[in-house]
């Protein structure tokens, strides 16, 4: 790969800075991902119950470390459980990718694992935005949820006009770019011609 210039940084410098920010956010929600796995929402049972005093089964037995949500919201504890381990599980593909080096090396098959990385990290996000929605629904209380489902909505318009002002704003910004260097092209194209009908008898 040639050390190509843009603004006094290589090509390979920008890569290897790169590569540590990815490495720094994969390490941070990796470790997030592991914390709410063993630590999921609503807590875990601090004691063994199968059954009272009486000898009777109890409504919920359990034993000291199972998780609580389950036994309250198991749609949304198997929405959290899934969600998690694919977070955790991608990420750490990430690493290992981020690890080797492989991803920036210039042939297909790094390219082909660079896109299965990126592809890996959208869902990783969508995942990570999963776990905190069940996890914060599960820890709200009945009689204000509908509240803050509104807030919520409203929220989410405004972030969601916030984004597409600023995807505009990039893609407009990548037109400009794209412009530029055809400008550039065709200019110097210009003076090679000029050159060669110069140099000609």
């Amino acid at each position: 790969m040639k050390d190509l210039q843009h603004g006094g940084v290589t090509l390979r410098q920008w890569l290897a800075e790169k590569r540590n920010v990815i490495m720094l956010v994969a390490s941070l929600t990796a470790t997030m991902t592991f914390q709410a796995a063993i630590n999921p929402p609503g807590g875990v049972w601090q004691d063994d119950s199968t059954e009272n005093f009486q000898g009777s089964p109890v409504p919920y037995p359990h034993k000291a470390g199972d998780a609580v949500m389950p036994y309250n919201h198991l749609s949304a504890y198997t929405a959290f459980y899934i969600a998690n381990s694919l977070s955790f599980v991608m990420f750490l593909y990430t690493i290992i990718m981020l690890i080797t080096g492989l991803v920036f090396r210039n042939n297909y098959f790094s390219r082909f694992l660079n896109a299965i990385m990126i592809v890996f990290m959208c869902m990783t996000s969508t995942s990570v935005l999963v776990v905190a929605i069940v996890s914060l629904n599960a820890i709200t209380p009945k009689q204000y949820k509908k509240y803050i489902s509104r807030q919520t909505g409203k929220m989410l318009i405004l972030i969601s006009c916030f984004l597409v002002i600023a995807v505009i704003a990039v893609l407009a910004r990548i037109l400009l770019v794209i412009r530029r260097r055809q400008r550039r092209r065709s200019s110097s194209d210009d003076v090679n011609h000029a050159n060669g009908d110069q140099e000609a008898p």
